[in-house]
């Protein structure tokens, strides 16, 4: 199991925004989620900013949902009200992959955070990293 704050980019087994359960995605504390129906893939995952997720959030729940297909794009709104777009790079036993991007509010121009998140669950602890192929340890 593994959580992660997609404000700060912090991973530990909660307290952030995701939980993962080696199944599915449950919102914790006041942020929401949902996968975004209709995109998928990298192309669309470029395409999706913030005005848009801001526009699909009244889909976004509280409720656990599942995570079944690499490719599919989660749209978040955290606990500190930012919203994030979340792409599936990996499901693999259990084991979770997310490319991230946060954006803070009122703009789509402004990243507040970019990062690469997989869940080793046979391990334990998320990992991190702010590139793809870096990791460090959560």
């Amino acid at each position: 199991m593994g959580a992660l704050n997609f404000d700060t980019g912090a991973t530990g087994t909660s307290g952030g925004d995701l939980l993962w359960n080696g199944s599915t995605l449950t919102p914790e504390g006041r942020a929401t989620a949902a996968i975004i129906i209709g995109f998928g893939g990298d192309a669309d995952y470029a395409a999706l900013d913030a005005g848009m997720l801001q526009s699909f959030s009244g889909y976004f729940s509280t409720r656990p949902f599942p995570v079944s297909t690499p490719g599919s794009i989660v749209g978040v709104r955290t606990n500190r009200g930012n919203y994030a777009k979340a792409l599936v790079t990996g499901l693999n036993g259990g084991s979770l992959s997310l490319q991230f991007t946060t954006y803070s509010p009122g703009t789509g121009a402004f990243d507040l955070f970019r990062g690469e998140c997989r869940d080793q669950s046979s391990a334990g602890a998320p990992e991190l990293g702010d590139r793809p192929g870096i990791a460090v340890r959560g």
